[in-house]
């Protein structure tokens, strides 16, 4: 066990090494002179003020020196500094990951409590109305667009219906009642999707084990339907199942950047918006790492559980 966990480990360290590397080759392929946007001219600007501002930012130094300057940094913390606000990456991250983790882990949390119910009943109930609603539920909130499907609950439960604000956010302090009523709608927005994904495959993977001997043997054995299902099938089943919700808790805070616009949250989302659109490279790459941290951090969760409800796996 200790051994596959430290494979694992070195392996999510080489991945994030990786995406450093090719997130900086990126930001310095890309066309667009951030120094050319921060003195607020694109043509004839001078250049001996352009070379002044660049030497200030150390963006004259050679690309092998800019990247191991930027990756030093980051094992001491620091990401960089914004080349328009001149504040740390971090101290602009801070106040925006507070909404965009609570919408992520809010709306996950939703998909999971409904998304597995779900396709465990349509997989216990396999070729009846249930399983074909679950399955057309799966498919329409797979396929509806999520800014479509955002306008729509503020249209109706926000406008028509004034259940929930309208937009923005209230921070966790300012009392847990608004903080749900403002995440609210957002979460569900994200969630719909993720729903529709985790029951689908719910309900794919636990038909599978349904059919092996294991489980024939035990009807015959006169177990209740219902400890089958919990018990014996939906262990196996769940690893599967337990792949798609890790990938979808990092999809959930990578991919907010649409929901965060539509209902006016200042999340890491607008964020990175506003620094791709002023070539503001340092912020791309810090939260870019970030992202990709986290994403290897869920994936290195998922494969230490994995070990845990089947050890065949780590061999």
């Amino acid at each position: 066990m200790q051994a596959y966990i430290l494979r694992r480990v070195l392996m999510s360290l080489l991945v994030i090494f990786m995406v450093g590397v090719i997130t900086f080759a990126i930001m310095h392929i890309v066309p667009g002179d951030p120094v050319a946007m921060l003195i607020g001219v694109e043509g004839g600007y001078d250049k001996e003020t352009v070379d002044r501002m660049r030497h200030t930012l150390g963006l004259d130094k050679p690309t092998y020196r800019q990247f191991l300057d930027w990756f030093g940094g980051i094992f001491s913390g620091n990401l960089g500094t914004s080349i328009f606000t001149g504040h740390s990456v971090l101290e602009l991250l801070g106040p925006r990951l507070e909404p965009s983790i609570s919408l992520a882990i809010m709306g996950l949390t939703l998909a999971v409590i409904i998304g597995v119910p779900m396709g465990i009943l349509a997989a216990w109930n396999a070729n009846t109305w249930i399983d074909r609603a679950v399955m057309v539920f799966a498919v329409l909130g797979y396929s509806i667009p999520g800014f479509w499907l955002g306008f729509m609950f503020i249209w109706l439960l926000a406008v028509k219906l004034p259940l929930f604000p309208v937009m923005g956010y209230v921070p966790l302090s300012q009392g847990l009642l608004p903080f749900l009523r403002s995440l609210t709608l957002p979460a569900v927005t994200i969630a719909i999707a993720f729903i529709a994904l985790i029951a689908r495959m719910t309900r794919s993977s636990m038909l599978e084990v349904l059919r092996e001997d294991y489980i024939r043997t035990a009807r015959a054995k006169g177990l209740p339907e219902r400890v089958i299902m919990v018990r014996h099938a939906f262990r196996p089943a769940s690893i599967p199942v337990l792949t798609i919700i890790g990938l979808a808790f990092a999809l959930a805070v990578t991919g907010v950047v649409v929901t965060e616009t539509v209902f006016s949250i200042p999340g890491t989302g607008r964020l990175v918006v506003d620094a791709v659109s002023r070539r503001d490279f340092p912020v791309i790459q810090g939260v870019m790492m970030l992202v990709a941290t986290a994403y290897v951090m869920v994936n290195l969760v998922v494969d230490v559980v994995y070990a845990y409800l089947d050890p065949r796996i780590r061999y």
